[in-house]
């Protein structure tokens, strides 16, 4: 609606001289934000997962895409930027899993390995609102369902929307009922999974999305702390360290539970790992 607007608004004063004088104006400005963006954005490339290679690369593409061969800027926002984030995303997985693969092949073992790929997958792949809805909205679903049960039946289902939900006394959020509505509702937001993590992401910024991204740095971060002291003595360690996040487990409070319980044996198990203790003992 506002860029219609906008579209007839200008569509009025197009042909005046000081529209075309502002628009300019505007132009300047917008380059030099552009530029300013660019420039502070620059000093973290280094630590980019795809390398700093390839993040230049795709500068140079992006800039000949659009200043020289003019391309729309959406065809290259969606191949570039797709491409972008899909090698991220994979570089982010391989990255520690093939470190602990190089440090782990010399004692002749692949366990580690093995660990760290299955558990990042794990924390990179946390099931939030827009997965939710997704396999609530998947017609295999409802075709199971209704192979399961006849006659006319209406589905319902509780949930603890963070935005929606009031809290127990324990500042846990208490599921309430909603009926078949909410499963349009689910179709709907389904379709907009691609603001994951965008700053359109409304549900993003609630303390359980903030911490299931940023378990996925840590748990790299640990892993990679690992990795250069590795050695057959102490190897059991840390694959009791790469399997923590098996321990967290299910949603909302009940995760942030095990959360908890995994953190202090997290620490624990650093603890002894910088003290060149390798004795594990291990939990139930």
């Amino acid at each position: 609606v506002v860029v219609l607007l906008l579209a007839a608004l200008y569509g009025r004063v197009a042909d005046q001289a000081w529209a075309s004088e502002a628009l300019r104006g505007m132009g300047a400005v917008a380059a030099g934000l552009i530029t300013a963006t660019g420039i502070k954005l620059a000093g973290a490339l280094r630590q980019n997962a795809m390398g700093l290679r390839t993040c230049i690369g795709l500068c140079v593409l992006t800039f000949v895409a659009i200043a020289l061969l003019r391309w729309p800027l959406v065809w290259v926002l969606l191949g570039l930027g797709l491409s972008a984030c899909l090698w991220a995303y994979h570089r982010l997985g391989m990255g520690a899993s093939g470190a602990a693969q190089m440090a782990e092949a010399p004692l002749g073992k692949s366990d580690l390995t093995m660990a760290v790929a299955r558990y990042l997958f794990k924390l990179m792949a946390y099931k939030d609102e827009y997965e939710v809805a997704r396999l609530h909205s998947d017609t295999a679903f409802h075709e199971r369902i209704a192979a399961q049960f006849e006659g006319d039946f209406k589905l319902r289902v509780h949930l603890a929307p963070p935005l929606l939900s009031k809290k127990n006394e324990k500042g846990e959020l208490i599921k309430q009922k909603y009926g078949p509505f909410m499963f349009t509702a689910f179709r709907w937001l389904a379709k907009f999974k691609g603001l994951r993590g965008s700053a359109l992401d409304v549900f993003g910024y609630t303390e359980e999305r903030r911490t299931e991204r940023a378990l996925i740095g840590e748990y790299r971060s640990s892993i990679e702390t690992l990795l250069p002291d590795l050695d057959a003595g102490n190897h059991a360690l840390a694959l009791e360290i790469g399997r923590l996040p098996e321990q967290i487990k299910g949603f909302g409070h009940v995760k942030a539970r095990h959360l908890a319980a995994a953190r202090s044996r997290w620490a624990d198990l650093q603890a002894r790992w910088a003290a060149g203790d390798a004795e594990v003992v291990r939990v139930a």
